[in-house]
Parts: structure tokens; sequence; C-alpha cells
């Protein structure tokens, strides 16, 4: 009974470290291959598995006043998650699709000037980021990509500047800041360059100039196309004229 335990614990180990370090453990003959080239498992609103009753700015203005009335309604809609990020990233997750908006809660800001939203207002960036960076700081050779594409309620305050600031302070060298393409990253280009993140931002580099070589230049080449159907004909229908196409080499 008990070599049965110790072979039943080594094969849990074996399939845990399977999915945590998964890109550590890829084959040698696609260590030069660009990242953009690797099947990568990503997550949808990766932050909606927690949110708060308050609503956000990207919830509709009608929604917004009844809020308090159907919250469960819109939490069901608004949740799309049940792993935190560490979760998600134990379970091999190394894409993240985030949406961010200022935080107006002044006993909030201090903390961190932006905070996660999808209908419902999320957790703080910051405090999601660093969690982030800690799985990183035990996987060297894991990388990940973290994809800002939605903002809402940005202001000269705090803005994407402010933002682009704040990943930066958190991941420090760990940023991918020397590749002037997405395609020049490739595990060993990043390995030896000891960078595990790499930033996509979809916004115009010109609204983002302070940072602009501090975070490389991956602006607006994330393609995310969304049918915006429940129909099933109509889903594939969009897949095969959208997502078949191919993309920009620049890509």
């Amino acid at each position: 009974m008990a070599t049965s335990s110790y072979t039943s614990n080594n094969s849990q180990l074996s399939s845990q470290l399977k999915h945590e370090e998964w890109m550590t453990n890829l084959p040698k003959n696609l260590h030069d291959e660009p990242i953009t080239k690797i099947a990568i498992p990503g997550t949808h609103d990766s932050f909606a598995y927690y949110l708060t009753r308050q609503a956000g700015p990207d919830l509709d203005t009608n929604l917004r006043r009844i809020c308090f009335f159907i919250y469960p309604i819109i939490r069901n809609w608004s949740l799309t998650q049940d792993k935190t990020f560490t979760e998600q990233l134990y379970m091999g997750i190394r894409y993240f699709d985030l949406r961010v908006c200022r935080t107006t809660d002044t006993n909030l800001y201090s903390k961190s000037p932006f905070t996660f939203t999808h209908g419902l207002l999320g957790n703080l960036v910051r405090e999601c980021l660093e969690e982030i960076n800690e799985f990183l700081n035990k996987h060297t050779k894991e990388i990940i990509l973290l994809d800002f594409n939605h903002f809402y309620d940005f202001n000269d305050q705090c803005g994407h500047d402010h933002l682009i600031h704040l990943v930066h302070e958190i991941f420090e060298k760990k940023l991918c800041t020397t590749a002037r393409k997405i395609t020049e990253c490739t595990l060993n280009y990043l390995w030896n360059n000891k960078q595990q993140v790499i930033l996509l931002y979809e916004q115009h580099p010109e609204q983002c100039t302070t940072y602009m070589d501090r975070i490389g230049h991956f602006f607006q080449i994330c393609q995310s196309p969304w049918p915006n159907t429940p129909n099933i004909d109509e889903l594939f229908l969009f897949l095969n004229e959208t997502v078949s196409k191919s993309r920009p080499i620049t890509c």
C-alpha cells in the first residue's frame, strides 16, 4: 500500500510539473521558433474569477442604474473564470486577456490606480500582476503574454503611460524590451535575455511614446475577432471568414 501511494503521488507531481513548466520542457527543435508559431493556452477575461458588487464603466448605462437589484444576473454573465491567476498559471495558461479601468475609489487608489473590469469591478491590477510575477520568480523559463486590450475612464492624470509604468515597475527586467518585432521572440532569445513577459498593448503607440523603448513595440498586433453571436452556424461562418485569413507577416 505504501508503494502504491508513493507511485500515485509521484504521478500527480509529474502531471503538475508537466503543466506548470511546459514551456521549459518543450523539445529543442522549438526553442528557435517564434513565439507566434507556438500554440499557447490562454483565457478570456482572465481576471474575471473575482468580481465585486460595484458596476464597472464598461457596463451598459441603463444596467448600471439597476445593478444593485440585478447584481446576481450581471455577476453570472460577467464571471468567465473560476481559477485565480496563480491557479491558471499552474494549469499551463500563458496568455492573459486583460481589461482595465482607472480606479475611482480614493481608498483603493493609493494601493493601485487601476482595477480590472468586466461589467463589474474586479481585483486591483497591481496585486494581480505581483501575483503573476511571484510565479515567474519560481519558474524562470516560463514565458507569459499580457494582452491589455480594453481601457476605460483613462485620463491625463491616470492613463496609458501610468499603466505601462506600473507594468514596468513590477516586472522590471523580465519584460521584453529588446526585440523590435514579436517574430524575434523565440524561447532561446527570451531565455538568453532573461525575459519572461511579452506585453501586447491594444493602443496606438503614439499615445504611449514616453515608455515606447521600455516596453518594446508590440502595439496593436494581437487580433481578437469576436463574432458576438450565440448561433453556432453564424459562429463557424465567422471563423471561416475571419480566423482562417492569414495574419500580417510582421506579427
